[in-house]
């Protein structure tokens, strides 16, 4: 077997399945009920024992869509992954929680099996399909279970919901070192993207939640989708084939693949310096130079970067340039 990549890569990222019960029109994947995405089992397994092989992967995390809509499936993903050491995490939009004892029999097995953290969003945009509720019911089952519990919530320009709504929510008395609430502004990819007017854009780029420096999970962290495609960063927009560095059937699917994208100049310029700085400085002096402003996140620069050819064309250009 080959060295192990120069890329100390810490987190594995499994998109078990596209398919979610809500239809949020902030949702970076565009996700919703009517998909049937799922991935297979040897897909998953073989993730996750080469992510072990790597030794440098401490968290192992079931996203989606929904992953709780495949409760079999990342069941045995825990388990394996709980066997090799590494922490599991798991994201959801708490559909099941609708009542207390559903939340905890849901959850149980999970916890039992290894689950080491579970992450939820609260937000506007969810609210109008989860209920507070919901959102207790599942914070409840996760403190008793001795899960750790984070409760993201996205911030649009003139934002109802916010951090301080979501910790009224959820009362008094909650260990505050075990449940974390934080908030983040809205990537403007996927769905969050085809609805977004003008006056959104701008709005959302103008935000105190707008970044644009270097990206610290490229390269860290590694996501498998659910088709066995192999992207170099957790992949929170949709995903390109030109973001693709490898496929888990291939002979040391992760390994490789991290050791080719740890080698390519585009891919260290995003994690150094970021999407945004690499683009605008790709594009200065040309007749569609681009500005930071334009811009409401890492994940919208990506997006673009890797949505146009003739940008991404000039971005590697200007990493080789540098590079040479």
């Amino acid at each position: 077997m080959p060295s192990p990549p120069s890329v100390s890569c810490t987190d594995l990222v499994l998109n078990v399945t596209l398919r979610c019960p809500l239809h949020c029109s902030h949702c970076c994947y565009r996700s919703e009920a009517k998909l049937s995405d799922a991935m297979c089992q040897s897909h998953m397994e073989q993730a996750i024992r080469e992510a072990a092989s790597l030794g440098s992967v401490r968290t192992v995390h079931f996203n989606g869509g929904d992953p709780f809509l495949l409760p079999e499936l990342i069941l045995s993903g825990i388990r394996l992954a709980h066997g090799f050491g590494m922490r599991t995490a798991a994201v959801t939009s708490a559909f099941f929680a609708d009542t207390p004892d559903r939340a905890t029999a849901t959850l149980a097995p999970m916890a039992a099996a290894g689950l080491s953290e579970i992450s939820v969003s609260y937000d506007d945009m969810h609210a109008v399909y989860i209920t507070p509720r919901h959102l207790v019911n599942l914070v409840d089952a996760a403190e008793q279970l001795r899960l750790m519990v984070y409760v993201s919530v996205t911030i649009e320009p003139g934002s109802r919901i916010d951090r301080k709504h979501v910790a009224q929510l959820l009362g008094p008395g909650r260990d505050e070192a075990r449940v974390r609430i934080y908030e983040v502004g809205i990537n403007t990819t996927g769905r969050a993207a085809d609805l977004a007017d003008a006056a959104s854009r701008t709005a959302r780029a103008a935000s105190a939640h707008a970044y644009r420096g270097p990206c610290n999970g490229v390269l860290r962290s590694i996501q498998v989708a659910g088709d066995g495609r192999i992207l170099p960063c957790c992949g929170v927009l949709p995903h390109s084939d030109r973001m693709v560095i490898g496929h888990v059937d291939a002979p040391n699917g992760l390994a490789e693949a991290l050791r080719r994208a740890a080698a390519d100049p585009l891919w260290n310029a995003i994690a150094s310096a970021g999407p945004v700085d690499l683009i605008v400085a790709a594009t200065a002096g040309t007749d569609r130079a681009l500005s930071a402003g334009e811009f409401d996140g890492i994940c919208a620069a990506c997006d673009r970067l890797f949505s146009d050819p003739r940008l991404l064309e000039l971005a590697r250009q200007r990493t080789i340039d540098l590079a040479g």
